[in-house]
């Protein structure tokens, strides 16, 4: 690997080299701007490049439009129901795209719900890929699919074509090293975000209802629960009093999600962490040496806990088919009076009536039984890593794919694929605006586009690749918007309960490895295998299917799980870390100090 980042280094500087010569000609295209916090324009420290050799139509690196006729590229997307049209003229993040570039896309959608298994089958049997992929993937599927040559790699793009992208790379010093796999090869363009707390790393979360809450504080003289037993008594006192006031026993102790396209609703996502440190694929890091909580015995204590939930009718029995649009309709009913908490990231993903999401509130971690307890924080999430832009090797157009794409690490484009359009969906705030945070203000959400039906943007799916800013960093959204409605500020609400969560931090989070071809095949399918029979598995222990307290059938679970490959997967994660990774976690955690620039 330290030939590889030799190797792409070099390319790099003689990039630049040729870039500062091209740049004292003339040019008849605009260079690309860079827009600062406060909205004002900076000169990028890159230069632009030449125009692309072999392709007359493209004009230089760092210029727009990129292209003097219009050209047109097929894109892989995950389609979001949220997104009411995708069209040009209709969507303003597809229309801003086109009118600053004069590349115009044609979408291939696939379903939001099965958007990983159907990208896995179109690059496992030549399917239709387009010209782009803008769907993420882990570094086991790049380096398989790479070294199989379905996706090109992108060192020499990189460097012929880049020049935001570069200043991307430049942010960071090892960045070239946590893009390239261990062929030596780039297989998707580098994403990057803020050095700061990024509330979205601590989305392991659960919200309870506010009103539930004081009628049970009433009622018995206990309030927010803090541990598991607490939040049991909680759940069955909603589900036999009828705290709604309706008459009807129709009150839902517990509802979330077993697809992971709700974010982070599974049962074993914030219960879980009452019992043992995981990730929500059930592995965790300790001292340095890669575990599998789902065979373990504070895992299995958990499981425990949730069927005695659910066995005493306590949990939504409907989670394991429910998305979000499920989840959505459920707590609606009543006005909002019927679910007395919620296992997922945020409000948004719950409810879409801001009425409805002002009635819960933040539920801090929760102590187990032996006093265990843990939010958990995605170390690995921050600073340079492979992006979700792959480009497959079908393609004829990988010349302005990358023009493309560069023009997308502006800052206006990631906050254009965030937020919707700009000064009408969201703004640049005057200097001095104070953020959420209390640092500076990057931006401020105007129309409130997100988990709502829109025409705003591409929800998930953006091309943005540049994060240069967070929902922390966003200005405080006023208390009602033009007719009185209260407004709820999501991004204030995420970035509190982040705030929260910190304090109950143990770093236990996995690296995303990258494995050569052949080792990240096998890690594919063990991975892929053990994690479609234990999930399975782990819903039939929580409705009783399979009784999680008997030993024979615990011993059997965990020879099937380790039958699959599970103590093969766990030793190469573990060589891989210990080669490359050692020394990366810090044994205790530490809050990010308070933002000032």
């Amino acid at each position: 690997m330290n030939n590889a980042r030799t190797r792409v280094g070099m390319l790099l500087v003689i990039c630049m080299l040729v870039g500062l010569v091209a740049g004292c000609g003339p040019t008849d295209t605009t260079t690309v701007p860079t827009t600062t916090p406060q909205g004002t324009t900076a000169t990028p420290t890159t230069t632009p490049g030449t125009t692309p050799a072999g392709n007359p139509n493209l004009n230089a690196p760092g210029q727009l439009p990129i292209c003097k006729e219009q050209e047109t590229i097929r894109v892989v997307i995950s389609q979001s129901p949220h997104v009411q049209s995708y069209k040009y003229g209709e969507n303003k993040l597809s229309t801003l795209l086109q009118d600053r570039t004069n590349v115009a896309v044609e979408h291939i959608l696939y379903p939001e719900a099965d958007a990983q298994t159907k990208l896995n089958i179109e690059l496992s049997t030549g399917g239709d890929l387009g010209d782009l992929i803008l769907i993420l993937m882990d570094r086991a599927m790049l380096a398989t699919y790479g070294g199989q040559g379905v996706l090109l790699p992108l060192n020499d793009m990189i460097d012929q074509y880049g020049y935001l992208m570069k200043q991307l790379l430049d942010t960071d010093a090892s960045a070239l090293a946590k893009i390239t796999a261990p062929d030596g090869n780039i297989y998707a363009l580098p994403s990057g975000g803020l050095n700061s707390i990024i509330p979205n790393a601590y989305a392991m979360r659960h919200w309870i209802h506010t009103g539930f809450l004081e009628k049970y504080e009433s009622a018995t003289g206990k309030g927010m629960p803090t541990t598991t037993d607490e939040y049991y008594e909680y759940m069955k006192w909603c589900t036999e009093n009828d705290p709604n006031g309706n008459g009807q026993a129709d009150e839902v102790g517990w509802t979330g999600a077993e697809k992971t396209a709700v974010w982070y609703a599974r049962p074993t996502c914030f219960l879980m962490n009452s019992f043992t440190l995981t990730n929500q694929d059930g592995y965790y890091q300790k001292d340095d040496k890669i575990g599998c909580a789902m065979i373990e015995d504070g895992y299995r204590e958990g499981l425990k806990y949730i069927n005695k939930l659910m066995e005493e009718g306590l949990m939504d029995e409907n989670y394991p088919s429910n998305d979000e649009n499920a989840i959505k309709t459920l707590v609606a009913l009543e006005d909002g009076e019927t679910v007395a908490s919620i296992t997922c990231g945020g409000m948004h993903n719950a409810a879409t009536d801001h009425s409805v999401r002002f009635k819960y509130e933040i539920v801090a971690p929760l102590k187990g039984p032996d006093g265990f307890v843990n939010a958990f924080y995605d170390h690995y999430s921050t600073g340079v890593q492979p992006g979700k832009a792959t480009i497959p090797a079908t393609t004829e157009k990988a010349d302005v794919v990358m023009l493309w794409m560069d023009s997308n690490y502006d800052p206006v484009v990631k906050l254009s694929d965030r937020y919707g359009e700009k000064d009408v969906d969201w703004e640049i705030p005057p200097a001095g605006t104070k953020a959420i945070d209390g640092g500076p203000a990057t931006h401020k959400d105007i129309t409130s586009q997100w988990n709502v039906p829109t025409y705003s943007h591409w929800f998930t799916a953006g091309p943005g690749m540049w994060a240069q800013y967070s929902g922390a960093t966003c200005a405080p959204q006023p208390e009602t918007d033009k007719n009185g409605n209260k407004i709820y500020d999501l991004e204030y609400f995420l970035y509190e309960a982040a705030r929260l969560y910190e304090d109950y931090v143990t770093p236990c989070s996995v690296p995303n490895f990258f494995f050569d071809q052949e080792t990240a095949t096998k890690c594919n399918e063990w991975k892929t295998n053990i994690n479609d029979y234990a999930r399975s598995a782990i819903t039939d222990f929580i409705f009783g299917n399979t009784d999680v307290s008997d030993d024979a059938e615990w011993d059997a679970y965990v020879a099937q799980v380790k039958s699959l490959g599970l103590d093969e997967y766990l030793a190469t994660m573990q060589a891989d870390f210990d080669a490359n990774w050692k020394g990366t976690l810090p044994e205790t955690y530490t809050p990010f100090p308070q933002r000032t620039e």
